[in-house]
């Protein structure tokens, strides 16, 4: 493994880590990163809406696109620094590491939580090809895995590797009359190898990958009904509401106030793998170029790393997450990035070690959005809210004096026109953040004796950050759009509704930080290695790209009819977060290599935590809101039982909590307990995702058929306690620990040229929801407690078929 950047035993590590290697990601079906989850302890990965949720040990970087990510994803020494590069499905994979916990030396200061760190196979001195087909008939997928390798020359050789993969999904939508969510994915990868003098080698690695997805894997999970004293909505669902409300008022002069007629399937608050919810589409394009040359003299390693990567993400969200045409959304994200590593690697067994080196990196990213409403049903609902709230909702005209011919009845008595005043929004947002970072790091390890090592690491960090956010509100698109004007009406509805103001801020920040790191090891006879180690290390700060308003918006906003303040509390501007940790840990292989058995306890506080609060409509704001303890244990390891069976196991044990979050975002119902009475004490709470345990145990069976054939069966047990996947920590939609049951059975020849399996997934079939969040909207129009969420896969079956030649 090169968890440290050098080839190691994974039992000579002072870092809780787990190692998967590409065969154990074939025979598990593990075809996207997410799926490594279930096999390591304290991981979590969760595709959240429009994002990615990747937190270890409770920490992880919440639902906006100014975050540096908290969990490093590198992929062949690269750092993919943005969610939706999580996303891209694994192909020709050597091996996936996990490093938990801080990793701020040698895979910089982002990756305050851990890393990830994926190694694609290299091109061989050999020819040789293969083919793996993959069928699972419960979500029609299917997949193909083409693997092309040939030496050029005595000096040259390169690696083609491609894979192409659709699936239905598992979810029936009645609405669109379709399976999704429906994916569609293609990634090329073609590598070079140069071996240049007998002391250089040149590997240069072109990639490209795109995901076109029709739908989610999401639905509501939980409806009820309102508590609303207002007779419309008291002891009815939002989805009720939705799904027809006629709402007599003056008798024939204003006949049906709100008129509501969503498709009945609208109303379906139970979680049963049915979405009745309107169009949602994503596409992710990514390229990479990376470029390697790793020089030998003296036995020191050389190794310069130059790497180009890019995405392009485009998603079109029905954003009300129901089936009623109310609002929807627009995303497209663009993020270029260039960076450069030098690293000098000194040879194993001196009296002194080191691995030293300085990595720059250049990042252009830019974020648009805009809500687009311009339904009727969306109109006459905030009419009808306006009018029944007496103006509340953003009515400038109550007493009905702008009231003239071709107006609505609601219009001409001046009240309830809330919804019409912004017929046809949108509000274009642009985001956009340039980085430049500078860094030089040393690992030094000094051989005090043979079986003790002390172990110095130090970080040193320069970065520069300008941010911008632009977001206007106003009618039309492009050239054609007309912003409000200060003093119109809509401002105030759209402040009242949508906790949103047009502004224009910008700034630029600078960085500059030290992260040491201290391990010692000493070896226990020639079978256990023991360990502890101090880290302490920072994520930066940066500008928030998905607040709906600016920090002091309330002095802007003008005041509704009954002279209530519109106070809206919007952010820009974060600082970085810093993090403490302790670490003691043993790794020990016993009885001639036959059991391994590891163990590591960790205690880290984190300070500044950069927080996205959910503004309970439609936006998110960041903060350094809050201060939390992360602790507890990691127990790892294996033991062959026979020449034939194999037993694995890992448990992670999870102690989390907020020390002090004074200002999380206050549930549905819940009243704040925060001076600004805006939000609410979490305090003493627990994180999202955070399980008290989670864990797996693996056997592994493999004997020889009539000296011709392997026959190999596998089996997985997946487990995890009580969890909430809520950012919001709402305990009525608490998930409750579950063990899923992962199986398979596979015959080869002696030689593994062909190969034939059965893989069994979610034998169990259990239920999860992976992500949960309010439904917009539901409560601060209604009452009616709501939520969404993005849901596990269930029981499936598939057969995989490879033929090497």
């Amino acid at each position: 493994m090169t968890a440290q950047l050098r080839a190691e035993n994974l039992q000579d590590v002072p870092v809780s880590v787990t190692a998967i290697s590409g065969a154990k990601l074939m025979e598990a079906g593990l075809g996207r990163i997410e799926d490594v989850q279930a096999y390591v302890p304290n991981l979590t990965m969760s595709k959240a809406g429009i994002s990615t949720d990747i937190f270890i040990r409770g920490i992880g970087s919440g639902a906006n696109q100014g975050f540096d990510q908290s969990v490093g994803l590198y992929v062949d020494g690269v750092n993919y620094g943005k969610g939706p590069l999580f996303r891209a499905p694994f192909l020709d994979v050597e091996r996936v590491e996990v490093l938990r916990g801080p990793q701020n030396i040698l895979y910089g200061k982002s990756a305050i939580a851990g890393a990830l760190s994926l190694t694609t196979t290299a091109p061989s001195f050999e020819d040789a090809a293969s083919i793996a087909l993959s069928y699972t008939p419960e979500f029609g997928e299917r997949s193909v895995d083409l693997v092309l390798n040939s030496q050029i020359n005595d000096t040259m050789a390169h690696r083609l590797a491609v894979r192409k993969l659709d699936t239905n999904g598992y979810y029936e939508n009645p609405i669109t009359q379709r399976d999704e969510a429906a994916q569609d994915e293609l990634t090329v990868r073609y590598k070079v190898i140069w071996d240049n003098t007998a002391n250089w080698s040149t590997q240069i690695k072109l990639e490209y990958s795109t995901i076109s997805v029709a739908g989610r894997n999401g639905e509501t999970i939980l409806a009820l009904p309102s508590d609303s004293s207002n007779p419309v909505f008291a002891n009815r669902t939002w989805l009720e509401i939705l799904d027809k409300t006629t709402v007599p008022i003056l008798g024939t002069l204003l006949p049906n106030v709100i008129d509501i007629d969503a498709p009945s399937e609208v109303n379906d608050p139970d979680q049963d793998y049915s979405r009745a919810i309107n169009y949602d589409a994503s596409d992710t394009q990514t390229y990479n170029i990376t470029m390697n040359n790793n020089f030998a003299y003296n036995d020191h390693q050389f190794i310069a790393t130059t790497a180009y990567l890019k995405y392009d993400y485009v998603d079109y969200c029905d954003c009300d997450f129901t089936g009623a045409d109310l609002f929807h959304a627009y995303f497209n994200e663009q993020y270029e990035q260039v960076s450069q590593e030098f690293r000098w690697v000194s040879p194993e067994g001196e009296r002194f070690e080191f691995i030293g080196g300085v990595y720059a990196h250049y990042t252009d990213f830019y974020f648009f959005d805009t809500f687009i409403a311009d339904s009727d049903i969306f109109r006459a609902a905030l009419n009808a809210l306006d009018l029944l709230a007496l103006g509340a909702r953003g009515d400038l005209d109550p007493v009905g004096l702008g009231g003239g011919a071709g107006l609505a009845p609601e219009e001409i008595l001046g009240i309830g026109d809330a919804g019409t005043a912004i017929v046809g929004l949108r509000s274009p947002r642009d985001f956009v953040t340039e980085d430049l970072l500078g860094t030089i790091f040393l690992q030094t390890t000094y051989n005090i004796t043979q079986a003790l090592r002390l172990q110095l690491g130090l970080r040193y960090s320069h970065q520069e950050k300008e941010g911008a956010r632009e977001l206007r509100l106003g009618r039309g698109e492009g050239d054609n759009f007309v912003a409000f004007q200060p003093g119109e009406e809509a401002n105030t509805v759209i402040a009242n509704n949508l906790a949103a103001e047009s502004h224009n801020l910008s700034g630029s920040r600078v960085e500059r930080h030290f992260s040491p790191d201290v391990k010692v090891q000493y070896d226990i006879g020639e079978d256990v290695m023991t360990y502890a180690s101090f880290t302490k290390g920072q994520k930066p700060g940066g500008y928030d790209a998905r607040s709906n308003s600016s920090p002091a918006a309330n002095v802007a906003n003008p005041e509704n009819y009954l002279g209530v303040p519109v106070v809206l509390l919007g952010t820009f501007e974060f600082q970085e977060e810093v993090v403490t940790s302790f670490e003691i840990g043993a790794k020990s292989t016993l009885f001639d290599g036959a059991v391994e058995f590891n163990i590591t306890a960790f205690y880290s506080q984190y300070d500044d935590l950069q927080v996205s609060i959910f503004d309970g409509v439609v936006g998110f704001n960041v903060v350094n809101a809050a201060s939390a303890i992360s602790k507890g244990l990691e127990i790892d390891g294996r033991a062959a039982l026979s020449e034939s069976l194999i037993f694995t196991y890992s448990l992670g044990l999870l102690d989390f909590s907020f020390d002090n979050f004074e200002l999380g975002t206050c549930r549905q119902g819940q009243v704040s307990d925060s001076p600004d009475g805006v939000h609410c004490d979490y305090s003493g709470f627990t994180n999202q995702y955070v399980a008290d345990w989670s864990g797996n145990i693996g056997i592994i069976y493999d004997t020889t058929l009539m000296d011709r054939f392997v026959f190999r069966a596998n089996a997985d047990f997946v487990g995890t306690g009580d969890y909430n996947p809520s950012p919001t920590l709402d305990e009525r939609v608490d998930q409750d620990g579950y063990i899923k049951i992962n199986a398979g059975i596979a015959l080869s020849s002696l030689d593994e040229v062909w190969r034939v399996a059965l893989l069994g997934k979610n034998l169990t079939d259990e239920h999860t929801i992976a992500y949960a969040s309010e439904m917009p909207l539901a409560y601060n129009e209604t009452g009616a407690a709501t939520w969404t969420g993005m849901v596990d896969a269930p029981r499936s079956f598939s057969v995989q078929l490879s033929y090497k030649w």
